[in-house]
């Protein structure tokens, strides 16, 4: 059995239930069969909104992208509703929509998006949002632009936000050129198990429309990668963040969220706004940043599943999907047993309510493992509940899970002689 992910679960008597990581940092807390994106943007509500879309604050819960055109005006540079488009196009079903009513000054665009991911405010009310994606924090031209440090300040705040509430994943989106340049904006602030970055932009499909729109699987793309020359004639390059939340809604229905939202053909994208070598692929590989690539005949697809975490074991958004899904699961299956009297009883119906869960877990493929006790084991015994700790109302108990780490590299070796040829792989 391999070195296992580990959390520890206190529920403390008088002070509800409290769910803690053994690890520096927490991940993101993403549901098990679904992921609800929220997008923020610059834009206003419409005066004819209706009003059971519109939930006040310019936040309207959308199912399609009817939802968004009649409740939502976007600036005229927004990013917002090709995010949204995209997200439908790849697979999502329900997202929400923040709208900003811009500011002349960049520096106060900046601080009213940071200011909306703040300790207490406005977002944290819904439990439902599993990511947080802000396509106009990527200005860096035109009305809506923003300075290299004020995006990188909204990006921090993104990021923050997400693991100090610990139950949502950040999707941020490099510069639209220049794959030194998505390098480069990376630093210590944004490394993190909360977060993944996708470089480049993309170019939206003007002819994609979602009444009778059909996802195809087949390796056969329906458009060939474009000469460069018709990134301008289609339309501007948007980020990438809406289409590949998408992606992720896609990935957890199709598979169950132990699969890489990787190495899936996006839709509603003609073309990439950057070309990017094999050399450039495997610089951004190491510093962790996830690459979009068109290849003649598979279309564009994203190239990898990595979080922005040096970490190893929160190196994988499917990885950290599936602990964070239980990690969701813990927080509304065991509310009933707050304030219960921590005896040995409560420990014990502590521990075989987590291994079921895990059980299923491993029925389902999350988990790997010849038989159940390879894949997870649970403990809530006396070693971790002294005297002292009962004496406060606490109740501890330890999971480790043994999860699955995507095949991101798949070696073929060829031998060739006089006599034979041989070909092997791993």
């Amino acid at each position: 059995m391999r070195k296992p992910w580990i959390i520890d679960e206190t529920a403390g008597g008088l002070s509800g239930l409290r769910i803690g990581t053994q690890s520096r940092m927490h991940l993101a807390n993403l549901p098990p069969d679904r992921s609800t994106p929220i997008f923020i943007g610059f834009g206003t509500m419409q005066e004819s909104a209706p009003a059971r879309r519109g939930l006040g604050d310019g936040l309207v819960e959308c199912r399609r992208m009817a939802h968004f055109d009649r409740a939502i005006l976007p600036h005229r540079e927004s990013y917002l509703r090709a995010a949204v488009r995209g997200y439908f196009a790849n697979g999502g079903s329900f997202c929400l929509v923040q709208a900003i009513p811009p500011r002349a000054e960049a520096a106060e665009r900046a601080k009213t998006l940071t200011s909306l991911m703040q300790r207490g405010g406005l977002l944290e009310d819904r439990t439902d949002v599993d990511l947080v994606c802000i396509p106009d924090a990527a200005h860096a031209h035109g009305a809506l632009a923003m300075g290299e440090a004020d995006r990188m300040t909204v990006r921090e705040a993104q990021v923050r936000h997400c693991e100090d509430l610990g139950n949502r994943f950040a999707i941020l989106d490099g510069p639209e050129q220049g794959p030194e340049r998505a390098a480069e904006s990376l630093h210590s602030g944004l490394r993190s198990g909360h977060a993944a970055m996708y470089f480049p932009w993309l170019v939206p499909d003007p002819a994609w429309k979602e009444e009778g729109h059909q996802q195809t699987s087949s390796p056969q793309w329906r458009h060939p990668p474009l000469p460069r020359a018709w990134s301008a004639v289609v339309g501007r390059a948007v980020p990438a963040c809406g289409h590949v939340a998408g992606v992720y809604a896609r990935a957890g229905r199709e598979a169950g969220v132990q699969r890489a939202p990787a190495n899936m053909q996006i839709e509603d994208a003609l073309d990439v706004s950057c070309i990017t070598s094999p050399d450039d692929e495997a610089r951004l590989g190491d510093d962790r940043i996830n690459v979009l690539v068109c290849t003649k005949s598979r279309g564009i697809r994203v190239a990898g599943a990595r979080t922005l975490s040096r970490e190893p074991r929160w190196a994988y958004v499917s990885t950290a999907r599936v602990v964070i899904g239980l990690r969701r699961w813990l927080e509304h299956a065991m509310r009933d047993l707050a304030f219960e009297p921590a005896t040995p009883q409560l420990r014990e119906r502590l521990r075989l309510r987590i291994s079921e869960r895990c059980r299923e877990m491993w029925r389902a493929g999350e988990l790997v493992g010849a038989d159940a006790s390879e894949a997870f084991e649970v403990r809530c015994d006396e070693a971790l509940n002294p005297p002292e700790g009962r004496d406060l109302g606490q109740v501890v108990a330890e999971i480790r899970l043994a999860t699955c780490v995507p095949a991101e590299y798949i070696e073929v070796r060829i031998l060739l002689d006089a006599n034979r040829f041989t070909l092997t792989g791993r």
